[in-house]
C-alpha cells in the first residue's frame, strides 16, 4: 500500500512538472517579446548553414522572441532546423514566437522591386540597378559579360539582349550575379 502511495505521489509530481513545462512553452509561444508594442519590425537574416540553435539565440538576443529554448522546442516539435528557409525577413517583436517561427518556415523572404526601362544598354541597365539599390553596377556588368554558361543554360559570354526591360523582384540583398540570375529566370519563363 505504501508503494502505491509513493507511486501516486511521484506520478502527481511528474504530472505537475510536465504541466508547468507545457504552460511555460505555451506562454513563450503565444506572448510577444514586445508586450508593450513599442519595438519596431526589423530585418533578420537566416543564414545558410546556421543551426536552429544559432537562429533562436540571435532572435532572442535581438529581442524578437522571448525564449530561444521555446523556439528550439518548436523546431524539434514541428520538424528539424532544415525547415527554416534562408533569406532576409521582416520580423516583428509584437508577434508571438509561434508566428515568427511560422514566418521563417514559410520562407516568404524580403524582396526589392526594380524596373529596367526600355532602350538601355547593358551598362545603363547595370547603372539603373545600382541607382535602385539592387546591386553594384560593376558587379552586374561583370556578371553579364563573363561567361553566360554559368547561369545553367547555354548563354553567350555577353548577355546583352537577354536581360530585357521589365519590373523585376530581386532578393533583398543581391550581388551582381544574383541580379542577373533573377533577370534571366524571367527571360526563361517568357
Amino acid at each position: 500500500m505504501k508503494v502505491l502511495l509513493n507511486l501516486f505521489k511521484v506520478g502527481c509530481l511528474l504530472f505537475i512538472v510536465v504541466s508547468c513545462g507545457a504552460m511555460w512553452l505555451l506562454y513563450q509561444s503565444v506572448v510577444p517579446a514586445d508586450g508593450e508594442g513599442t519595438r519596431e519590425p526589423q530585418v533578420f537574416e537566416v543564414r545558410e548553414g546556421a543551426s536552429g540553435k544559432q537562429i533562436a539565440e540571435e532572435l532572442e538576443q535581438k529581442k524578437v522572441i522571448r525564449s530561444a529554448l521555446a523556439f528550439r522546442l518548436l523546431l524539434r516539435y514541428k520538424g528539424d532546423q532544415g525547415v527554416l528557409k534562408t533569406g532576409y525577413y521582416m520580423v516583428d517583436p509584437k508577434l508571438p514566437t509561434l508566428k515568427v517561427f511560422e514566418q521563417l518556415v514559410k520562407g516568404k523572404t524580403l524582396t526589392r522591386k526594380a524596373t529596367v526601362p526600355e532602350g538601355l544598354t547593358m551598362a545603363q541597365t547595370a547603372e539603373s540597378l545600382e541607382k535602385q539599390d539592387i546591386a553594384p553596377a560593376e558587379e552586374v556588368w561583370a556578371a553579364a559579360n563573363t561567361g553566360g554558361n554559368r547561369f545553367g543554360k547555354i548563354y553567350p559570354d555577353n548577355l546583352e539582349g537577354y536581360l530585357f526591360p521589365n519590373t523585376y523582384e530581386f532578393p533583398y540583398k543581391s550581388d551582381g550575379e544574383a541580379a542577373v540570375r533573377t533577370m534571366l529566370s524571367l527571360f526563361e519563363a517568357e
